[in-house]
């Protein structure tokens, strides 16, 4: 039974509510005989719960799954992940863990360069946290579609972007966020050559970064200065 196609028809033989059950078996005593570190596992115990359909552990280890993916760059897996929590709570529902969700997508496919996939996920994400009034992703989301055109030199429309995730930002007075699309926005106009913007903008992130304790901000501002 080493064969691959093997194991898949045999696999697909086995009617869907005992294949679910012997899925959630394995995964109740992959979590018991592993209860001590869960942190090896955590990707055994994703797959499980996902094929048995539990949605609260489910989901709980493919987000886990997909952090865990992302620190050791393992991408196409991290978004893998992501995917299969997002096709396990549905459609409706579930509002934090999708826009959670949503924004780990968009990250993951910014990392991979996948810049397309990446501005649908932060649009998805845009579109969400409007309706449920979220203005902390709306600022991520804006922040992001702005960087996607950023990197792709489209200036105008990453200078649109990330202008309305800084009005989102001083509107609840995220100095963080704030400094942020202030920075960034100086560095579209330092590369369009209006330096005499570029070097207000910088002076406004640098500001706010030092009143928000940013200092990585801080940090770039001064070098864009130099």
């Amino acid at each position: 039974f080493d064969h691959t196609k093997t194991k898949e028809v045999l696999y697909t033989e086995i009617p869907t509510m005992l294949r679910n059950e012997y899925h959630s078996i394995i995964a109740n005593c992959i979590e018991e005989m592993n209860k001590e570190d869960l942190s090896k596992v955590v990707g055994d115990l994703a797959y499980h719960y996902y094929r048995c359909r539990n949605l609260e552990k489910g989901l709980k280890y493919l987000m886990s799954a997909a952090e865990t993916a992302k620190k050791g760059y393992s991408i196409t897996e991290g978004i893998r992940f992501c995917c299969e929590a997002l096709g396990l709570i549905g459609e409706e529902g579930f509002i934090e863990e999708r826009l959670k969700i949503l924004s780990s997508l968009g990250e993951l496919c910014r990392i991979a360069g996948e810049l397309d996939d990446c501005c649908d996920y932060y649009n998805k994400l845009l579109r969400l946290s409007e309706e449920v009034g979220n203005d902390t992703k709306r600022i991520e989301a804006y922040h992001n579609i702005g960087l996607v055109h950023k990197r792709r030199n489209e200036w105008d429309k990453a200078v649109e972007n990330l202008e309305k995730s800084l009005n989102v930002a001083k509107e609840i007075k995220d100095l963080r966020s704030v400094a942020e699309n202030y920075y960034d926005l100086g560095y579209i106009h330092e590369r369009k050559g209006d330096y005499d913007t570029a070097v207000k903008y910088f002076g406004y992130a640098l500001e706010n970064a030092v009143n928000a304790g940013d200092r990585i901000v801080i940090a770039g501002a001064y070098r864009a200065f130099g």
